[in-house]
């Protein structure tokens, strides 16, 4: 890391996600033996941010002795959907929280002279649940090389190992429902189904080549899903992952941390207008 670059702006929601990167650049700042100031995680609610999230960010940022800035972005939202008059609660309105989230990250970035931690995961990745040129885009993926899955499980050792004073508020952040909280009780998982399920069915398709029919029947067999719930599972994951295969194209670099990765100049080539015959 360059020495005029050694700031890290993180963006912290108070969910799974952005823990981890949290938690994986405080051990960097450590274990380079840099001051915490170093690290400076920016929390930016919205109006469908719930007070539970944002609480949770800022008791995570107070109990590591982190500084954390809040900058509320409601009135920079309703600017801009007045601008390109938009009136509609949407996914433009969805996709214009997660745009300015990112500009107000990288902008931060050139004024501490550092670089933007991104927190999106490689469930996330694959799936396409994420924001083109919102939170899609940062300088370094850390949690790309991880599917939801694994970091649930990481942060669970975390706060069995390293981090028992803060166990607590860990498995808080981790048992609470999934959201990206660009809408009102919104829940991702009832958007695109378990991550559990999807994980697998990434790792099946990838790793071992199965395809549509091969997967519809494990899942029944492991999952005990009907006939219908298998389709729908399998069906959704092969529309969205191979749809969205443009949001992987422009991706900043990640680490590799399993044999599967998504990463377009290391592991996976992929052009973005394919068109795959069932």
């Amino acid at each position: 890391m360059p020495e005029n670059n050694r700031n890290i702006i993180l963006g912290l929601s108070g969910g799974l996600d952005s823990l981890h990167a949290l938690l994986i650049a405080y051990e960097a700042v450590n274990k380079l033996n840099l001051p915490l100031t170093n690290l400076k995680p920016i929390i930016m609610p919205a109006e469908a941010s719930s007070k539970d999230s944002m609480e949770d960010a800022i008791s995570l940022c107070n109990k590591l002795n982190l500084t954390c800035e809040v900058i509320n972005i409601d009135e920079e939202v309703k600017l801009h959907m007045k601008m390109i008059n938009h009136k509609e609660k949407d996914t433009t309105y969805e996709n214009v929280q997660a745009r300015i989230r990112t500009l107000i990250l990288m902008n931060l970035a050139n004024k501490y002279k550092g670089f933007v931690l991104g927190t999106g995961d490689l469930s996330e990745i694959a799936l396409g649940f994420m924001t083109y040129n919102g939170d899609q885009m940062s300088m370094y993926a850390i949690n790309s090389g991880l599917p939801k899955t694994s970091i649930r499980q990481l942060v669970n050792y975390y706060g069995e190992n390293k981090y028992k004073k803060i166990k607590q508020l860990l498995n808080k952040i981790v048992d609470k429902k999934v959201s990206p909280e660009l809408l009102k009780n919104q829940v991702t998982e009832d958007i695109i189904g378990l991550y559990e399920i999807n994980d697998f069915i990434l790792y099946n398709h990838l790793h071992s080549g199965l395809e549509k029919e091969e997967l519809k029947w494990l899942l029944k067999e492991v999952y005990e899903l009907s006939n219908e719930e298998s389709n729908q599972y399998v069906d959704r994951f092969f529309n969205r992952f191979y749809s969205q295969a443009f949001k992987r194209q422009t991706m900043p670099e990640g680490p590799k941390i399993f044999d599967i990765s998504l990463s377009p100049r290391t592991s996976f080539k992929q052009p973005s207008d394919i068109v795959r015959k069932w």
